[in-house]
């Protein structure tokens, strides 16, 4: 749990393999309805060493938990760590090791310096040596944990959009045989600088083997978006 003032927390691992073999997740709970205030329950997770994994938010003032999960591998999957600070609507950050595009997806966290809802990132892998991330606008900083799961036998494939134009948007996939061994990983953003939430939060479903909508609330502002399937 976080208390009012507390921003970080450290977490003991029971010792990884190494770094380069894990990925962390954390969703979090604010103790609070103030939409202002939304970003001090938006956390990111870094996995700092084989031993320990801190959880930091980009604000304090309101009281709010949040639980992590550690993944890790061990068999020859490798991951990359890196830590992006997306201040802008489009940031390029270049990988230690050159990946499989085919074969590699990102996992990512994030945490705000600001309540507005432009301050959510997406990201993406756009080559061999790039993560890509973008945002609807450059109000506020988001800092992200990315992780690169780099995984032989997984196919992947990265769709992106500039808006999300109906509340049920359908996209087309090809690499996906069988729904019960695949999953997405999916993230909007937002043009606008304002804190109505409702405006923002969107999902994404695999409903066959060639087909994932992205589903909204509404279609205020613009929101562009990122979507990575993974055929396991």
């Amino acid at each position: 749990s976080f208390g009012t003032s507390t921003t970080s927390q450290s977490n003991t691992l029971t010792t990884l393999g190494g770094t380069d073999k894990a990925f962390a997740f954390v969703s979090g709970r604010l103790n609070s309805s103030s939409s202002s205030a939304t970003h001090e329950g938006l956390f990111r997770a870094d996995i700092s060493s084989t031993s320990n994994c801190d959880v930091l938010r980009g604000a304090s003032g309101t009281a709010a938990s949040a639980t992590l999960q550690v993944v890790e591998f061990t068999d020859s999957t490798t991951v990359e760590h890196q830590t992006i600070t997306a201040s802008g609507t489009s940031t390029s950050t270049t990988l230690s090791n050159s990946i499989d595009t085919t074969s590699a997806f990102v996992v990512y966290t994030f945490s705000g310096s600001s309540g507005n809802l432009s301050i959510v990132p997406y990201c993406y892998l756009s080559d061999a040596t790039t993560i890509t991330t973008g945002r609807g606008a450059s109000s506020g900083t988001a800092t992200i944990e990315a992780y690169v799961v780099n995984m032989s036998g997984v196919s992947t494939e990265v769709d992106t959009g500039s808006n999300i134009t109906s509340t049920t948007t359908p996209v087309s996939i090809s690499n996906v045989t069988d729904t019960s061994s695949a999953f997405c990983v999916f993230q909007s953003s937002n043009s606008g600088t304002g804190t109505s939430w409702a405006n923002q939060l969107s999902g994404a479903s695999m409903i066959s083997t060639t087909e994932v909508d992205i589903i909204k609330n509404n279609t205020s502002n613009t929101n562009p978006w990122a979507l990575q399937t993974m055929q396991c």
